[in-house]
């Protein structure tokens, strides 16, 4: 459970970087609800969300890995380093979100 506990806190920090403010929401009402079923008492429904959680958190570190190696990728076409690809025509490389 402390696992989940701290990637959800990852998870929320960094849906905040990638500009993602749909999953921020998720990944905030499951916090909320697996403090909820906790304080509740309920046994069952906690390991199903921390379960849920492990997921979103995986899900989080692959698209944080994408949006790392995109950035790169922008960084070497704006210094001419490999041939243009996200800068063609016209385009500059931004995007409003990284999922």
């Amino acid at each position: 459970m402390t696992l989940a506990l701290i990637l959800a806190i990852i998870s929320l920090a960094g849906f905040i970087i990638l500009r993602s403010a749909k999953l921020f929401f998720i990944q905030l009402l499951l916090v909320i609800s697996i403090f909820a079923t906790e304080l509740a008492g309920i046994n069952v429904l906690p390991t199903a969300l921390g379960i849920i959680q492990i997921l979103l958190g995986a899900f989080f570190i692959f698209k944080f890995i994408k949006a790392i190696d995109r950035n790169y990728q922008l960084v070497l076409e704006k210094t001419h380093q490999i041939p243009s690809e996200l800068t063609s025509r016209g385009a500059n490389g931004t995007q409003s979100s990284f999922i």
